[in-house]
């Protein structure tokens, strides 16, 4: 037990805070709850108008035309809710398994407690790299000292006396000790900062708040045509069946199941990812793992492993060394993992421990003050850098260190001063001091570094190598590991010495940073940062959490501090530096089909909205019933959606998504509009004219739309039920057909130079090209389609548009052709924005 400890709470004492109330709760959310799944899922506004909808045409007596209305919301509430449930339980248990813990003194002893079992007044330790889960009063301190950055963005560790608050969410970063909880639940500080930002910032992924975007222009085409329709109806006292039907198709031009695709694209991602070994605990992660293209990496956990190795004690002076180094070792409350590797070598230190200086990264040393028999020692031990400057040398031994060093040895220096303070207030003394030995300790290299570094290289990413070690053991350590390629180093003083002008230019030549301190470690991920990288930082010590944060992805190891864990976006379990790779590649795979998906989806939905405006204005009708409607969505973008989904492959995403979308979706959606609306015109005319000659029965003729003038005689009820079969035919034919530029086999479909190289999806255009003409070869499934019987003709000049119509535009994609209106659009979207202001016109070349 430390010093004046008490002895904790009794079992009684814990079930009668917990019977109160008084036990703490944690959640930690990897996925939405299943609250929150059914309500987005099911309840969201665009369903419930849906649903009414549907539910007036059955009132109306409408069956199949109230199935077809929601038949396709269902089916994708239905399939998106079993899919995210299905991941969300695989992620919780992945996640419960790793979840944080506490220390807490109980009953005179120490045991370990999930977060959700810590009571008000129990008595929690901490040691060094270990996160506050809640709020108290310092008992006991040995050099304390708490990291409070991420709660007031003080930088400077606070040293922490006895009864001083410890704050839930700072994390400890030297010396150890224990406090008596007096906040949980809501009360505690870093609650009640999260309860505010939660009221006024919450935060969506690019791609989700791109969406919102488009989501808003077209909720807003929407609104308009559906007021035109309402007015028309109120004017000319249009049968409510029909005003209905005009409704769900008009509605049908928001594309609401986007927000549903994307969440269930991250959650399956994320699971995949949980099975290669990471774990992603936010879920713009998965987005953002895709556009890393810079990774940026401490030594320990990726290129060695944790276990270290004391090499040699190497004396500097006439004094044994080793006395002092066991002592040191054995008196130290700083027991990283070279205090360690020395304790197992040196045991049985001797002393009582007067006053202790911990180690940080900051300080890079540690010192003790201790009683020796009838005097008091003063020992330094740390980085030869941080020491050197303070001793009386009698002879230049930095070239030994070099050639240590340059061996891939860890090189430390041990020192010995004269008794005195080791502080000054909340200042560390530096006396003049003695030089005792050198301390050298050897890393154990992992297995596998130098496959998994050449996997990033492979796909085109830059490593650099953040360290607190000398830069010279790093580069060693590549040679040792085999890794190839040439390394340009850089210190921590080399790095304060630049200007702010030459910074940008260092920070992107060099690739092994070494005897760098955590402000370092941020400064190097801002600066790239700024320049346009998008940066992943692997790390995991507390020396590591500023960066982290910084990062564009932040990666912690599991083994590694609880505040790193804590701050990063995603976990390596096990420490399976080999699965950050594998991540990289799965984000590129998701995003990959995310582009498939929205090319397909937006340029139907532009599409939808083009030819209703065209035919509201000419025609003074809807090219489209709700069941028209409704076979065209399913067999021209639900299918290959999905199956995009499943098929895609990893592909280097540069750039942000959605204007490479809007690039290709735009375009496209204007070519297919122009030849529908003119096949749409052509056989409108054609009927009325007599050159195109049809016929149709009386039920079929009722469904004929007029909104403007007076009741359409029997000839222009023809006239728009030939043009509606038409436009159907071409508008989900040409939907089939898009597959082909969206994935394209070889360099003739390719409209980038980009070739997807894979059958699947040629195969399924095929298929679904069979599947379509055998519709029109049954009658029941004309019927639930609404669709009439065409002549042979008619299928061939309309198959034969659809030809015209691909060839023209592939030919106006590989031209670039309205890519000034997809800009346009974009820019209308970042207005307001900076987000994608910035990232869209910053590499508005990027394809």
């Amino acid at each position: 037990m430390m010093d004046g400890l008490p002895a904790g709470l009794t079992a009684e004492e814990v079930q009668e805070r917990i019977d109160k109330g008084l036990r703490n709760t944690y959640e930690m959310k990897v996925s939405r709850t299943y609250k929150e799944i059914i309500r987005t899922n099911v309840f969201n506004w665009f369903n419930l108008i849906l649903f009414s909808l549907g539910g007036i045409l059955l009132a109306l007596g409408n069956q199949l035309e109230a199935l077809a209305a929601t038949s396709i919301v269902f089916i994708n509430v239905l399939v998106g809710t079993v899919q995210e449930v299905r991941a969300k339980r695989r992620l919780d248990k992945i996640a419960l398994l790793h979840r944080p813990e506490a220390t807490v003194y109980r009953n005179g002893q120490q045991i370990i407690v999930p977060p959700d079992q810590i009571v008000m007044d129990d008595v929690v330790i901490l040691e060094e790299g270990e996160q506050a889960l809640v709020d108290g009063a310092v008992l006991t301190s040995q050099s304390l000292e708490m990291d409070e950055s991420l709660l007031t963005g003080e930088s400077s560790p606070r040293r922490k006396r006895r009864g001083d608050t410890i704050y839930s969410g700072s994390y400890c970063t030297a010396g150890n000790g224990a406090f008596r909880v007096n906040a949980v639940r809501d009360d505690t500080f870093v609650n009640r900062i999260l309860s505010e930002a939660k009221r006024f910032d919450k935060k969506s992924t690019p791609l989700q708040f791109q969406t919102s975007r488009v989501m808003a222009l077209l909720v807003g085409i929407a609104v308009i045509y559906s007021t035109m329709i309402l007015m028309a109806a109120i004017i000319t006292g249009i049968p409510a069946l029909m005003i209905t039907q005009m409704i769900v198709v008009t509605l049908d031009i928001i594309p609401i199941a986007l927000f549903l695709l994307i969440i269930i694209a991250y959650g399956l991602g994320a699971v995949r990812m949980a099975g290669s070994g990471a774990l992603m605990q936010r879920a713009n992660a998965v987005e953002s793992m895709s556009h890393v293209d810079t990774v940026c990496m401490d030594k320990t956990g990726t290129i060695t492993t944790n276990n270290l190795l004391l090499e040699e004690v190497e004396p500097l002076g006439d004094k044994d060394p080793n006395p002092y180094l066991a002592s040191f070792a054995a008196l130290t409350g700083s027991k990283n993992r070279t205090i360690k590797a020395i304790s197992n070598k040196m045991p049985g230190g001797k002393g009582w421990l007067v006053e202790e200086v911990p180690f940080s990264s900051a300080r890079k040393f540690s010192a003790v003050r201790y009683r020796d028999g009838e005097r008091n020692n003063v020992l330094f031990f740390g980085a030869y850098e941080a020491l050197a400057k303070h001793c009386r040398w009698r002879e230049d031994i930095s070239p030994r260190v070099t050639e240590l060093a340059s061996e891939g040895l860890r090189v430390m220096l041990m020192t010995i001063a004269d008794d005195q303070d080791l502080y000054d207030g909340d200042t560390v003394v530096m006396p003049r001091m003695e030089p005792l030995a050198l301390v050298t300790v050897r890393d154990e290299l992992r297995a596998d570094c130098a496959e998994t570094i050449q996997a990033f290289i492979d796909n085109n990413m830059d490593i650099k190598v953040i360290s607190g070690d000398d830069p010279v053991t790093v580069d060693a350590l590549f040679s040792l590991a085999g890794i190839p390629g040439t390394r340009k180093t850089i210190s921590g003083d080399q790095l304060d010495a630049l200007s702010p002008e030459e910074l940008p230019a260092a920070v992107a030549e060099a690739s092994i940073f070494g005897r760098m301190r955590p402000e370092h470690k941020e400064r190097i991920v801002d600066s790239l940062k700024s320049q346009g990288r998008y940066v992943a930082m692997v790390g995991d010590g507390v020396n590591d959490v500023r960066s982290l944060k910084t990062a564009n992805v932040g990666v912690a190891l599991q083994s590694g501090s609880g505040a790193a864990r804590g701050v990063a976006d995603m976990v390596l379990l096990e420490d399976q530096f080999s699965a950050l790779p594998e991540a990289l590649l799965e984000g590129r795979r998701i995003t990959t089909g995310m582009r498939s998906i929205l090319r397909i989806y937006l340029a139907r939905n532009f599409v939808l909205a083009f030819i209703i405006l065209y035919t509201l204005l000419f025609f003074q009708s809807l090219p489209m019933l709700p069941q028209n409607n409704a076979f065209y969505a399913f067999v021209s973008l639900s299918i290959p959606a999905f199956l995009m989904t499943v098929w895609a492959r990893p592909r280097e995403a540069k750039g942000e998504i959605l204007p490479v979308v809007l690039r290709f979706a735009i375009p496209a959606a204007v070519t297919i509009s122009v030849f529908a609306c003119l096949v749409y015109t052509v056989y409108y005319v054609g009927v009325l004219t007599e050159v195109v000659k049809v016929a149709f029965t009386p039920q079929q003729l009722d469904t004929a739309w007029h909104i403007m003038g007076d009741a359409p005689d029997d000839l222009h009820r023809s006239a728009e039920l030939a043009a509606r079969n038409a436009i159907v035919y071409f508008s989900t034919l040409a939907g089939i057909t898009l597959v082909l530029l969206v994935a394209p086999l070889n360099k003739w479909f390719s409209t980038d130079g980009s070739v997807h190289g894979d059958w699947r999806p040629f195969i399924l255009v095929i298929l679904l090209y069979a599947a379509f003409f055998g519709v029109f070869q049954v009658e029941e499934l004309m019927y639930i389609a609404n669709l009439t019987p065409l002549r042979n003709l008619d299928m061939f000049f309309i198959t034969g548009m659809v030809a015209v119509w691909f060839l023209v535009t592939r030919e106006l994609l590989r031209r670039n052709a309205f890519v000034w209106l997809a800009d346009r659009t974009m820019a209308r979207l970042a207005k307001g924005s900076p987000f994608i202001h910035e990232r869209f016109f910053r590499g508005r070349g990027d394809q």
